[in-house]
């Protein structure tokens, strides 16, 4: 066994026991519940017809609806994004052409140390098959095939992967155009333009579906300002996320440092490989004008501007194993290993932060339920679906959210319009009477997210009609606490 190998294995071993401990403490919050919640409730079928409201195609879905389909643990899907990002560590140490100083700036950034393997979600298998891409890429003309489905398999991800498999499906036909009339490769560039429709198809009305996704073409170059720091800002410390007017000065000037380090990488890609370049500008841009068209210049976690790091990590993947130039230039190894290392403060904030508190309060406030309302002859009420999910996966059986939005109980998110609704507390106080007129014997409670609430609770003014009996403390996702009342019949 090699040097090589065998620092690979422990250092890959290294980050999963350090990670694992992440996974192990966090809390399941809604966006990864719903995930979960969709797989075990919905056919196949049925999860394509509901993609059009996820904004995601089904990849990842499809990969957790057996173990959601046979176990109650949401523990298996925390395992795939996990497993998945061991994997893309190993890769990255043993068959990337980075000098070590990158590779460990890599792992070691906030990405690869927290929100990646840590959190749930789709994005969490992105890495993996970007780097198989990235060996495939010099031998997609002896494995044109499997190198296809490997793009294709990235198309299918996530949406912010569209554009990049797009740009991957136009450089296969103009690197590999002499061949093209092999029956391999069409075969796979069918493949992969197949996979593109495929993804287009599934995601092609989601604005018209997901109340929270709209198209919004109203003040764009103060959004697309408001954006780019945004999106460098988060990339150092989620806690920037308020807006560049409201930064330090030493807050200013270390997202200004870091957005130069990040344009200086790409004036180098620009220099090396214009193709390149290419890749690395669209798809940053692409993913710029997401969230400034169809999201108004929000916040971008994280997990998602990764997404295109992951995509900057091929690009110079690429440019180190073909152009020697760069792979020994020591300026862009330092620029490259400064860009993730910057990042760290902010995975490892978050990491210890989530060990030693709690990031959602489902899991508490579903404790809470199960312990002191009884389920045979009582009725709990929520209005806004989205800030509740994460709850019903932590109930048991027994426990069941009625939506009064829907007149069911909830068992996943629509997002569509009433999905966001909020009852006024005048509203609340004439639905529990409703209720009780249709029968006295119930027992009535409505939970609520504290940050609508606010300060004074929903039983202000009503406290002969409502008594609040829980309210969450301190959580990392300020939008995960929860009050609960119950309804007191005069």
């Amino acid at each position: 066994m090699n040097k090589k190998l065998v620092l690979s294995i422990f250092l890959t071993f290294l980050y999963a026991v350090i990670t694992i401990l992440g996974v192990l403490h966090h809390e399941i919050w809604a966006d990864e519940a719903q995930v979960w919640q969709i797989c075990k409730y919905l056919s196949i079928p049925e999860l394509f017809i509901h993609l059009h409201n996820e904004g995601h195609p089904a990849l990842f879905y499809l990969l957790v609806m057996p173990f959601a389909k046979l176990t109650s643990n949401i523990i298996f899907m925390q395992l795939i994004c996990w497993l998945s990002m061991c994997l893309a560590v190993f890769i990255l140490l043993y068959k990337s052409p980075f000098s070590n100083i990158i590779k460990i700036a890599i792992i070691s950034s906030a990405g690869f140390l927290y929100f990646l393997p840590v959190m749930a979600r789709n994005y969490a298998i992105i890495p993996v098959l970007v780097f198989l891409a990235a060996i495939l890429y010099s031998k997609q003309k002896e494995q044109p095939v499997l190198y296809g489905i490997i793009i294709a398999l990235i198309a299918n991800t996530h949406a912010i992967m569209l554009i990049f498999t797009g740009i991957m499906f136009i450089i296969f036909i103009y690197d590999n155009f002499k061949e093209i009339k092999q029956k391999q490769f069409i075969f796979a560039a069918m493949i992969i333009l197949l996979s593109i429709f495929t993804c287009i198809f599934q995601l092609h009305d989601v604005a018209g579906n997901n109340f929270y996704i709209s198209f919004n073409f109203t003040n764009v170059v103060p959004r697309i300002f408001k954006t780019l720091s945004i999106f460098f800002a988060n990339s150092l410390l989620f806690d920037f996320q308020q807006g560049i007017y409201k930064y330090t000065i030493f807050a200013k000037s270390l997202i200004t440092a870091y957005a130069l380090i990040f344009i200086a990488i790409n004036i180098y890609l620009y220099k090396y490989s214009k193709k390149l370049f290419i890749i690395s500008l669209f798809n940053f841009l692409f993913q710029i004008i997401i969230y400034v068209v169809l999201y108004g210049g929000g916040i971008l976690y994280i997990t998602r501007i990764f997404s295109y790091y992951i995509i900057l990590i091929f690009c110079i993947w690429i440019a180190m194993d073909s152009i020697e130039q760069i792979r020994n230039n020591k300026i862009v190894i330092i620029l490259v290993s400064s860009l993730f290392f910057l990042t760290l403060i902010n995975g490892c904030l978050y990491y210890i932060k989530d060990i030693k508190y709690n990031y959602s309060d489902a899991k508490e406030t579903a404790k809470y339920i199960q312990q002191n309302i009884l389920s045979d002859n009582s009725k709990i009420f929520i209005d806004n679906e989205p800030a509740n999910i994460s709850l019903v996966y932590y109930l048991d059986s027994t426990h069941k959210l009625y939506s009064v939005l829907r007149s069911q109980n909830l068992k996943y998110v629509k997002w569509d319009k009433a999905s966001y609704y909020f009852f006024t507390p005048s509203s609340w106080i004439s639905y529990l009477e409703y209720e009780t007129s249709k029968n006295n014997n119930s027992k009535l409670y409505v939970i609520r997210p504290k940050y609508i609430d606010g300060d004074n609770g929903l039983e202000y003014g009503q406290e002969n009609k409502l008594k609040k009996i829980y309210s969450s403390s301190y959580t990392i996702d300020p939008t995960e606490k929860y009050n609960i009342y119950e309804y007191i019949e005069n």
